[in-house]
């Protein structure tokens, strides 16, 4: 809900989850959906409003959960929430953190808000320490994700926040967002090496140059916590690029059609031959104007013709046009 911070309107907000629904519907029975607020639909930190945070509860369930499947726990956090220095907003995400539990089955945690990592040192020698913070070779930005806050976002969560979701959640694996692109690191933890992900956003308008999604396989039995998930970054066409090069065909397109309709009312034709791919009528034509044009300037004759050319252009788009039109909207409504 990019802007369900922002509207004060229930109707907007109303309109906007019922978009939401029918985007992301649910097509079978047997599929759950569950839910991660973000600082777009919440805000954060000292930004949120409780009755924004009580509007999503009531159309999406709980900001902070956890589910007891029979292989894993995962356990979603309300970081943006849990940021606020506000106890009547951050008071049920810091609670429900704190009440859990060390987990036999292997934990994966889901936060909006990447955890916090040590900066990488400002050193070019070889003998520098591996950086915490390096993304690895996925990520298509080449900055990395460091500390900054803005109006309604912060980069990272603080350390002190990390430290307390680490220390009571115990996660073996973690999934953020918000950076919008992907970056894998590993949080260095009681003499453990927890790995995070912040997946991509899979939207073609949010920076980055293809968007994507990951895909967690979860696996039960006897097998050891860090074998027990895997994950792969599924990446999206480069949405834009695409519509680009629509676009510079649609201009060819047009360009040559227009060309081919001048220089047939000229005298010459890119594209008729002996058996025309498309009628042309420059004989009637230059007879036609031979008897109306006849005592016309020269001027005047080529402006009649370029709009007789134009006219002619706009009938081929409609004639190109209209079918390939109806046939997208049959697409679109059937499939």
């Amino acid at each position: 809900m990019d802007g369900g911070r922002e509207w004060a309107d229930n109707r907007e907000w109303i309109k906007e989850v019922q978009r939401f629904k029918k985007v992301f519907s649910q097509r079978s029975s047997n599929t759950k959906h569950y839910y991660m607020a973000g600082n777009h639909d919440l805000g954060f930190g000292d930004g949120i409003k409780p009755s924004v945070v009580e509007r999503f509860e009531n159309e999406f369930g709980e900001t902070s959960y956890e589910l007891s499947l029979d292989s894993h726990s995962i356990v979603v956090v309300d970081s943006v929430s849990m940021s606020s220095t506000s106890a009547q907003i951050n008071h049920k995400s810091r609670d429900f953190v704190r009440q859990l539990r060390p987990s036999d089955k292997p934990r994966i945690l889901f936060s909006h808000v990447p955890l916090y990592r040590q900066p990488s040192p400002i050193s070019g020698t070889l003998t520098a320490p591996a950086a915490e913070d390096m993304c690895g070779p996925l990520r298509q930005k080449s900055k990395q994700i460091r500390q900054g806050v803005g109006y309604q976002y912060q980069n990272l969560m603080t350390k002190e926040l990390t430290d307390i979701i680490l220390t009571h959640a115990q996660p073996d694996m973690i999934f953020s967002g918000d950076d919008h692109d992907y970056c894998e690191v590993f949080h260095a933890f009681e003499a453990r090496k927890i790995p995070e992900i912040s997946v991509n956003t899979f939207s073609m308008a949010q920076g980055v140059k293809y968007p994507g999604v990951v895909l967690l396989n979860l696996y039960a039995g006897d097998v050891p916590k860090s074998e027990s998930y895997t994950t792969k970054l599924c990446l999206l066409p480069d949405q834009i690029s695409i519509f680009i090069r629509y676009a510079i065909l649609l201009g060819i397109t047009l360009a040559g059609l227009l060309a081919n309709n001048i220089l047939d009312l000229f005298g010459y034709s890119l594209l008729s031959t002996s058996s025309p791919i498309m009628p042309s009528t420059r004989q009637e034509a230059d007879k036609a104007d031979a008897r109306e044009h006849r005592y016309l300037s020269q001027r005047r004759i080529l402006i009649s013709r370029s709009l007789e050319a134009i006219k002619r252009t706009a009938k081929d788009i409609r004639q190109i046009a209209l079918p390939s039109l109806l046939f997208y909207l049959i697409c679109v409504l059937l499939l």
